[in-house]
C-alpha cells in the first residue's frame, strides 16, 4: 500500500503534504533491489541489538497492519 498521490484536505498548503513521493534515493533502491523500500501498514514491536555492537540496533520487529488497521498474525524481521 502506499499514500495518496493527491494532496488530502488534511494537509492544506503550506502545510507538507501526505502524498505518494519517490525521492532518489528511493529510485535507487528500486533499481538496486528491485523493489521500493519502504514499508507501509507496520507497527514496531522490538529492536534487537546488533551482534556486533549490543549498542546498536541490528533489526527491527514488527508486525504488518491490514488497510482497517488491524495486526496480522506473525511479525517481520528488518535488517538494520
Amino acid at each position: 500500500d502506499e499514500a495518496p498521490t493527491e494532496r488530502p484536505k488534511h494537509t492544506p498548503w503550506p502545510c507538507w503534504a501526505d502524498t505518494y513521493r519517490v525521492d532518489y534515493a528511493h529510485a535507487e533502491g528500486v533499481a538496486v533491489h528491485g523493489r521500493d523500500p519502504r514499508e507501509y501498514l507496520v507497527v514496531t514491536k522490538e529492536f534487537k541489538p546488533s551482534r556486533q555492537d549490543p549498542e546498536c540496533v541490528g533489526a527491527v520487529v514488527a508486525s504488518q497492519l491490514s488497510k482497517a488497521g488491524h495486526e496480522m498474525a506473525g511479525v517481520v524481521e528488518y535488517p538494520a
